[in-house]
């Protein structure tokens, strides 16, 4: 399917999620580009949105302090000019002109209240990358000669950039501007180019004693060469004095996910010593425990992207918290969830948290008392030291009635207690406890576990009312040798090819699915299906609605696939009344043609259905799916 989708064949590096994604998307640029031929605009927007910077800022994380989360008025008009969807109804502007429905005008009207927050943004942002990388810089210097009179928009205080202060003046043009038309709609950031050699002109007299970097920017996003060369040398600068690990992390994210064929192996020694500078248990060469390195790096993710900005309340509840019998259990599981929402709100919290309700008993006065506790992994406990198990026999040993006593027990003599499962994450991760610990030595229990590869039913251990989608297997860490000496290898299934490899250090080699399971299983990784509920779709009122013409939607959006699963899967239950999208890979009403990478969605029917699942009154989707969510994903031309 997708050789005939992509018209090409299979890609020689099929670990690289790169090379399975160009073909298609150049082969949805030129259709793109051929259908709009005969219109100077669509060539123009088109081109400038295809440009590595255009669609940046859907990917910067949507932080209040850092000034990157836009409310939602300000998202719908940026992802609807980049879509080049109508905007705005027809109306007179202040200056006498019509704005069409494009609502572009306004991007370069000088009454457009945009125009000086863009440009005294864009220039305080490089005066604070410089300070922070230490370069004391200016803005608005009075002027770069006492004669000339010019004045540009900032100034470094000091040389950094070629043994030279550096000088830099900022300027936005209207990338569908008809001034600009000509040049845009035959190359992407024509009119920000020809604005940089204007701009050189105009310091022509004053390059001998500073660095001169006209910044100029088009309005859809396309940078000019000397913008491109200064926001380079700033990021170079910033890493190099601030050490920042984030920084290092997505030039480390480039490499995994590069195209070229000669890169088989990423050596991520860098990582493990800029991890171990903050946790020196896992310096050396000595074996570490994969479960306890796998926690770290959830938690250190999570809380280098964390999203909570509310302050901490100064009494605040515990998130392990007994329930009120004066509300029902609904109403408690979500009320303990919402406080730890509060302070963690990540993606990783989204894929990976769940949430465990525990009973606790006394068998003397028959008191009850309920508790929720946030987990980011089931670890299980093996009941047998040797022979052979299933995975539901360690669930059943995880979620029994326990008598707690001794150091662990309440204030009554005895008590029980039990645990369900209130809310299953998209990604379980389930740890199996081969470690047990005595007062004299450690043993490795190498009972053989038999677990499922698809279909991994939770029910049985779920709380009541709570029906959890089955959940499929993806990865498996592996350990083999003794508590004190041995070797992790890994098993990860492909995404697109569903072909299984074994990572053994360096060597990487295809696996039958039949030998995945053995007495070496330590984590297991699962992922959830769609929901069961959502395969009942009112698939007659899309009919209805794709009956209509659509002569205009030559132009047509492209989303990831993984974007897709997550559309279908997202929403919980209960929290929308009618979820239109398809299910994942499937075609029933010829709305989406889905392939092994992307979706296709013309204009109209994308907006038709952001509409009934992100602006529809009352139920509203679940805060995984904000109406931000799909522009943040989309990898659209």
């Amino acid at each position: 399917m997708w050789c005939s989708t992509s018209k090409t064949l299979k890609p020689d590096n099929e670990c690289s999620q790169k090379s399975w994604d160009l073909p298609l998307i150049d082969l949805s640029s030129k259709h793109l580009l051929d259908s709009a031929k005969n219109s100077p605009f669509e060539e123009a927007r088109l081109k400038a949105v295809s440009t590595k910077e255009s669609g940046a800022w859907l990917n910067a994380l949507p932080v209040a302090f850092l000034g990157t989360l836009l409310d939602d008025e300000s998202f719908r008009i940026s992802v609807g000019l980049r879509l080049g969807c109508s905007i705005c109804t027809t109306h007179k502007c202040r200056c006498g002109s019509t704005v069409n429905e494009k609502g572009v005008h306004g991007l370069s009207c000088k009454f457009s209240a945009g125009r000086f927050p863009r440009h005294s943004t864009v220039n305080d942002l490089i005066r604070r990358a410089l300070t922070t990388s230490d370069i004391p810089a200016i803005l608005e210097p009075l002027g770069i000669s006492r004669d000339d009179g010019k004045r540009p928009d900032g100034m470094s205080l000091i040389p950094w950039s070629h043994g030279k202060p550096s000088v830099w003046d900022f300027t936005c043009v209207d990338t569908v501007a008809a001034s600009h038309i000509d040049s845009t709609s035959k190359i992407a950031g024509g009119a920000a180019d020809s604005a940089e050699k204007m701009k050189l002109k105009k310091y022509s007299t004053s390059r001998d004693q500073y660095i001169l970097y006209p910044v100029a920017i088009e309005t859809y996003g396309s940078f000019g060469p000397y913008a491109t060369e200064l926001f380079n040398l700033i990021e170079r600068e910033l890493i190099h004095k601030t050490d920042d690990n984030r920084a290092r992390s997505f030039l480390i994210q480039q490499k995994l996910w590069s195209n070229d064929p000669s890169i088989r192996v990423v050596c991520l020694d860098d990582l493990k010593l800029r991890i171990q500078r903050f946790a020196p248990q896992f310096r050396g060469s000595s074996q570490q425990d994969a479960q306890e390195f796998l926690c770290y790096l959830l938690e250190g993710l999570h809380e280098d992207v964390n999203m909570a900005v509310d302050e901490p309340n100064p009494n605040p509840k515990p998130v392990l918290m007994e329930i009120d019998k004066s509300f029902s259990f609904n109403v408690d599981a979500m009320d303990s969830w919402s406080r730890f929402l509060i302070m963690n709100k990540s993606k990783f919290v989204d894929n990976f948290v769940g949430q465990l309700k525990s009973t606790l008993r006394c068998t003397f006065c028959g008191y009850c008392s309920e508790t929720f506790d946030p987990f980011w992994e089931l670890s299980l406990p093996i009941p047998q030291r040797s022979g052979q198990l299933s995975l539901s026999h360690c669930l059943d040993s995880f979620t029994s009635v326990e008598i707690l006593d001794g150091e662990e027990k309440p204030t009554c003599s005895m008590c029980r207690e039990k645990r369900k499962c209130l809310k299953f994450p998209k990604i379980l991760v389930i740890h199996l406890k081969r470690f047990s610990q005595s007062v004299e030595f450690s043993e490795k229990l190498n009972t053989f576990v038999d677990f499922p590869l698809i279909g991994l039913d939770m029910s049985p251990y779920a709380a009541e009312d709570i029906v959890p989608c089955p959940n499929n297997l993806y990865a498996i860490s592996n350990h083999s040798g003794t508590t004190y000496s041995g070797h992790f290898t890994a098993y990860c299934r492909h995404l697109y090819t569903k072909i299984w490899h074994e990572y053994n250090d360096s060597l990487v080699s295809s696996i039958p699915p039949n030998s995945l399971v053995s007495g070496d299983a330590y984590i297991l990784f699962y992922q959830q299906e769609a929901h069961p509920k959502f395969e009942q779709r009112d698939v007659d009122s899309v009919k209805s609605y794709c009956s209509v013409a659509d002569p205009d939607s030559t132009l047509r959006t492209v989303y990831s696939a993984d974007n897709h699963d997550m559309f279908n899967t997202v929403v919980e239950k209960h929290e929308t009344p009618v979820y239109l999208a398809p299910a994942a890979h499937s075609d029933p009403v010829d709305i989406v043609h889905s392939g092994p990478v992307l979706n296709f969605l013309s204009n109209t029917h994308y907006g038709y259905l952001h509409q009934q699942c992100c602006h529809s009154s009352g139920n509203r989707p679940h805060s995984s799916f904000p109406e931000k969510s799909m522009g943040y994903n989309l990898e659209g031309i």
